[in-house]
């Protein structure tokens, strides 16, 4: 995934070649094996990890199908960087050979023109030189950017294994002509949260000159690419690429939106609620009664409990079991503290746009953590309230350096250290939720919430 119009020192001019036996099948544009009206079109949302657990961004990819021509454009959107890149590759429909590409960086753009030569400019924003492209071109490579579609429009099968001729582009704007090896496909169970558990295959494509490997996963039915790790073992990178599924819906129950939205804005009932907890037990650490009641302002979500609601919410929890969530801090690998680079990586279905319309919000009105929900109709209703508070987690024991004597009646004695305690309290989110059921029209329903 990493072009070579991004580095420096990529030798240009070369054609990079391994070692083919005669046994082995070589894939060129045109070859009856590539199977162009099995590639998998739509819009895709894919993870982008480093190392399978750092949180590099998103990259949004659309593949479209349209006058004998397939269309790929690629976004990356980074999480801790200013890198926006859009790369489009327009191929022959058929037989999935380039015939333009356009790529859009940070750092540099750049415009590729396929047919017996290869034609294009390229800019590089911090020189503001502007470089032309004039090579010939035999037609007989695929552009680097389409390796992953063109393995999943392959014959794949348990041992398959064939070479693919790729052309991409040095730091200099020169062609350099080089071949992946397939030398792996294997079955694989691949499990999605979203739409279960896929019989896959396996594929493992290898580059030996630059120590460039694809592993992707492929559905052997629908031919979508499931996962894609691509490693540089010379300088130890490691990026994964998955699927989201943001285009399939794991909620079966149908959805009235129309329903949904009378059921909060046509009825006369109220929910009131109040919302606190304890610091701990039945110490109060300087709280009344131990009492400390959400903030003014906290967020309280109502969500009516439709059938469809009532699934997502298994459906979650039952993800929430499966895959739970936690934390990884990367400031201190690259010397800072936190803050930006923490990821909280775990399984979560969100509710798509025109369902998540239909949930109400309110905020906590006062210092007694009091909130309010009006024109309710009878019906059931998932509250859920979330705020910050202080909450104990453990304490400590300082010698004095004194102690208690006791005497007994027969004369005996017993000395016991004094010790200053000390109980730690420390900010905590906490969160409480209640099933309510409002009844009859005109009904003021009064709950507390706590933990």
């Amino acid at each position: 995934m990493v072009s070579a119009l991004l580095y420096k020192g990529v030798t240009s001019g070369l054609v990079l070649i391994g070692f083919m036996s005669p046994a082995q099948v070589v894939i060129e544009p045109g070859d009856k094996n590539v199977n162009g009206s099995g590639l998998k079109t739509g819009k895709f949302t894919w993870a982008w990890f480093e190392d399978e657990r750092r949180d590099m961004g998103k990259e949004f990819l659309t593949i479209q199908r349209a006058n004998q021509k397939i269309t790929f454009v690629k976004r990356r959107v980074s999480n801790n960087m200013d890198a926006n890149d859009v790369d489009s590759l327009v191929l022959d429909a058929n037989t999935l050979a380039p015939i333009y590409r356009d790529y859009k960086g940070g750092e540099v753009t750049f415009s590729i023109q396929y047919s017996s030569n290869l034609k294009g400019s390229r800019t590089v924003y911090e020189t503001r030189g502007k470089e032309v492209l004039n090579e010939a071109f035999d037609g007989k490579s695929f552009d680097k950017e389409s390796l992953p579609l063109v393995i999943s429009c392959l014959p794949l099968s348990k041992g398959y294994q064939a070479f693919i001729p790729i052309v991409d582009y040095t730091s200099e704007f020169k062609p350099v002509y080089y071949t992946y090896r397939i030398t792996q496909v294997i079955d694989q169970l691949v499990d999605s949260d979203v739409s279960g558990q896929h019989d896959a295959w396996k594929v493992t494509a290898f580059e030996r000159k630059r120590g460039y490997e694809y592993v992707l996963y492929i559905d052997k039915i629908s031919r979508r690419i499931l996962k894609m790790d691509f490693t540089v073992s010379s300088v130890l990178l490691n990026h994964n690429f998955f699927d989201k599924e943001t285009d399939v819906n794991p909620i079966k129950a149908a959805f009235n939106q129309e329903e949904t939205w009378a059921m909060i804005m046509k009825g006369t009932s109220s929910i009131k609620g109040q919302a606190y907890t304890r610091a701990f037990g039945k110490k109060s650490f300087g709280y009344r009664n131990g009492k400390q009641y959400a903030q003014q302002g906290s967020v309280v979500l109502l969500i009516p409990n439709t059938p469809y609601f009532k699934e997502w919410v298994n459906y979650n929890a039952t993800l929430s079991k499966k895959n739970p969530a936690y934390t990884v801090d990367w400031g201190g690998a690259f010397g800072g503290t936190g803050g930006s680079n923490k990821t909280t990586i775990g399984s979560f279905y969100p509710l798509p746009p025109e369902v998540s319309k239909c949930m109400v919000t309110t905020t906590v009105i006062d210092d007694k953590g009091n909130f309010v929900f009006e024109n309710l109709k009878p019906g059931e209703y998932l509250v859920f309230v979330s705020f910050m508070a202080n909450k104990y987690s453990h304490s400590t024991k300082t010698p004095t350096g004194s102690y208690n004597i006791y005497i007994n009646g027969d004369g005996s004695g017993t000395a016991v250290p004094i010790d200053n305690v000390t109980a730690w309290l420390t900010p905590q989110n906490i969160q409480s939720y209640k099933y309510i059921t409002v009844k009859k029209e005109g009904e003021a329903i009064t709950v507390l919430f706590n933990d």
